[in-house]
């Protein structure tokens, strides 16, 4: 099989997107399967990952495209950053694919898998398109797509169910290393941060702002938890709204809240290992590898009820209404048993290797790339 991974924002932008497509690349090489990195910058870590020339969406004029709303514009479709990366992106990477003739083309970029497919379709390429659909695409632009991976089972019976009706779409998740990820972790980021060791360490690993993930709530419900022993501490990306949210937690916690604003990717494996539980406050998720990466460190969860985020972490954390003030707050409360807190985490670990070990899911893809190159 001859493998090509595509990704946008690969190289400058950090999101569960491109942390898939690296680690991807990482699990195929390691089965010694041709593969080879399609990315919109280049990519120190790897020299061999192809630079594709794109209108990166942090561009000034892709932030202007974003603010002027030009009729004429969003006509045709360019009228965000995310989508105007994805049009110059594909256009540029075409003649590549033309020229090398992949297998097959997997990606979670959603306008790059649809062109891709439609070049498929008109002979222009022969690669098949797999989109692994992590961007909670409506479900008319879904039944678009030839092949589709979806992250969760209860995403793929959702998508039937409303009519989705694509040649082949298949149930495999994101993984994650077991090993990297684990309990036995060590590291002095405590002593970095000015952690004391003794203190209770809430982590929150998410894009820093309000929309969907939700750390404005975040903050509000560790403030309520009137315990000068409980930190909270977030790892992320920054947004439009970061510094606003670091000075709204500093007003509200003090010295009891610290955020790691792009923090080294390498690094994060000791992020995990400075906490004792995680949370994840966004409403609804289709599979944040975030929390894979969590609980496979072995810290129990707290996440809203919702289905896939409720398999994800099987009995190693809690699901509750986030919407409801307080809730969170509460619940936290129970992890300061330590009998709790050490059950929890037992059973977050086991589940993570259980389900979720690289191993185990990259057979599936394996499996997934024969079953489309035979159909």
């Amino acid at each position: 099989m001859k493998i090509a991974l595509l990704s946008s924002g690969l190289g400058h932008i950090k999101r569960g997107i491109e942390t898939w497509t690296e680690d991807l690349y990482i699990a195929l090489k390691e089965r010694e399967i041709e593969v080879t990195v399609y990315c919109g910058e280049s990519f120190e870590a790897y020299s061999e990952f192809n630079n594709v020339s794109c209108l990166k969406r942090t561009q000034p004029f892709s932030q202007w495209l974003l603010k002027s709303k030009l009729p004429i514009l969003w006509k045709f479709g360019w009228g965000g950053g995310y989508m105007t990366e994805q049009i110059t992106f594909v256009s540029n990477i075409l003649p590549v694919l033309k020229k090398e003739q992949y297998d097959i083309i997997h990606t979670q970029d959603p306008f790059v898998a649809l062109k891709c497919d439609e070049y498929f379709k008109k002979g222009f390429i022969r690669s098949k398109t797999i989109l692994a659909h992590g961007t909670e695409e409506p479900f008319e632009f879904l039944d678009k797509i030839s092949y589709l991976q979806h992250l969760a089972p209860y995403h793929q019976q959702e998508a039937k169910q409303n009519g989705v009706k694509n040649v082949r779409s298949f149930a495999v998740g994101n993984f994650v290393d077991t090993i990297k990820f684990s309990p036995d972790v060590k590291t002095d980021l405590r002593k970095e941060l000015g952690i004391l060791d003794d203190v209770f360490v809430i982590l929150s690993v998410a894009a820093i702002k309000c929309h969907h993930k939700r750390i404005d709530y975040l903050i509000d419900e560790i403030y309520q938890i009137k315990d000068n022993n409980v930190y909270l501490l977030v790892a992320g990306g920054r947004e439009s709204d970061t510094d606003e949210l670091i000075q709204i937690a500093k007003e509200k916690l003090g010295d009891r809240a610290k955020f790691l604003v792009n923090f080294p990717r390498e690094r994060i494996p000791e992020v995990y290992a400075s906490a004792d539980i995680f949370t994840l406050c966004s409403l609804k998720e289709m599979m944040p590898i975030a929390l894979l990466e969590a609980i496979s460190s072995g810290l129990p969860a707290i996440i809203n009820k919702y289905p896939v985020e409720e398999w994800m972490i099987g009995d190693g954390g809690d699901s509750i209404d986030m919407n409801k003030k307080g809730e969170l707050a509460c619940t936290i409360l129970k992890y300061m048993d330590n009998n709790y807190l050490k059950e929890k985490s037992i059973k977050a670990r086991k589940h993570a290797v259980d389900n979720f070990s690289k191993n185990i899911i990259v057979d599936q893809i394996v499996k997934m790339y024969k079953e489309v190159l035979g159909n």
